[in-house]
């Protein structure tokens, strides 16, 4: 079954050699998807909340699927607008030929919050996820193994550079300021009680809390670290 990654900044990566000719054909292959998403009713999504049991994301419709269906709490909104950023970034990027022609990230088509539950209609890639080729077995059974390495490191550097919006606050990027809260094992409750501002706003209340927990001076940096790249990874 194709896959799209499921991680915020979703990225189905696929070397340049097994890319679908149709994916790369055109940048709006996605038109007769993109209607359809705007036509599945609500209850058609409720009924595949309630049939999913592999997890927080199906393909719809179930025989031929056209989409890929995410669901979860309100933070999908977050995830889905920052998601449209990422895809948009790229997308220009593969345009200018400033990245490799089979990295992808899943368009957004469509977002609806139905009671407790946000449901994003995204792109249905059919390709194959990078982790799905390094951990094949036997190792490297689908794509050289350096290869993909190759291919997430040049993901990473992407996304690095993509322009980070002037009115951005760390954690999720939403334009709805009350899911901007960072969700993260480090805050109590595995959630920050506010959005901060910026991150010498959030480093010096992380300083503060490692103070009153140790008698030893401790102290956290934001800092920019060198990010490693191509062959390094292996």
């Amino acid at each position: 079954m194709p896959t799209p990654a499921t991680t915020p900044a979703a990225i189905a990566a696929t070397p340049h050699l097994s890319a679908p000719a149709s994916t790369l054909a055109s940048e709006d292959g996605n038109a007769v998807a993109r209607q359809f998403a705007q036509q599945v009713t609500n209850e058609a999504l409720w009924q595949c909340f309630e049939a999913c049991r592999r997890g927080p994301h199906c393909p719809y419709p179930a025989v031929n699927p056209l989409v890929w269906v995410k669901f979860g709490g309100a933070e999908r909104q977050a995830e889905a607008d920052m998601q449209r950023l990422a895809w948009q970034w790229v997308r220009d990027e593969r345009q200018a030929k400033r990245c490799s022609p089979g990295i992808h990230i899943p368009e957004v088509f469509r977002t609806v919050t139905l009671e407790s539950q946000t449901f994003i209609i995204m792109e249905l890639i059919h390709g194959t996820v990078l982790a799905k080729s390094v951990f094949a077995r036997p190792m490297g059974s689908l794509h050289p193994v350096p290869q993909c390495y190759d291919l997430i490191a040049e993901v990473i550097q992407l996304l690095r550079r993509m322009p980070v919006p002037s009115d951005a606050t760390p954690g999720p990027y939403t334009p709805d300021h009350r899911l901007r809260i960072i969700k993260h094992p480090l805050f109590k409750e595995q959630e920050a009680t506010a959005v901060y501002q910026n991150i010498d706003q959030l480093e010096d209340h992380i300083n503060r809390v490692l103070q009153s927990f140790s008698s030893k001076p401790m102290k956290l940096s934001f800092a920019p670290v060198p990010c490693l790249t191509g062959r390094h990874l292996s």
